[in-house]
């Protein structure tokens, strides 16, 4: 089962995500990992979340459309740099919890990511 863990600044309906407590431990793994870990935020994050600050920059998009949204979100999941993060990710998780996340844990996560990428990106572009 699927829910909305779209952040509050979003519209309900955008964007679809699995909740954190309906990932497997592998996949709970991967995103703390992904999201508390300083190297992986430092050199795969921030230019991610400047990548989104920029494409929105020239193409003039607006945020508030879904439409938008929901561009921006699928564009960043398929970028080099997110796989990058996930596979620093998937190594700590490998290397420290002695799990393999498989393919639905990382797809689920990669989802994850790339709607907190986003949600920077927005809150970066509305406060600058």
């Amino acid at each position: 089962m699927k829910t909305n863990n779209t952040p509050s600044t979003m519209n309900a309906n955008e964007i679809t995500a699995p909740e954190f407590s309906e990932l497997s431990h592998a996949g709970q793994c991967l995103d703390i990992y992904l999201h508390n870990t300083r190297e992986i935020y430092d050199r795969y994050t921030v230019p991610a979340i400047a990548a989104v600050v920029e494409a929105v920059r020239l193409n003039g998009w607006q945020l508030p459309k879904d439409e938008a949204i929901k561009n921006l979100t699928f564009w960043t999941s398929w970028q080099p740099g997110t796989k990058k993060a996930l596979q620093a990710a998937a190594r700590l998780v490998r290397k420290y919890d002695h799990l393999t996340p498989t393919a639905q844990d990382i797809e689920q996560v990669t989802r994850n990511y790339a709607v907190y990428i986003v949600d920077c990106a927005k809150y970066e572009i509305e406060n600058a």
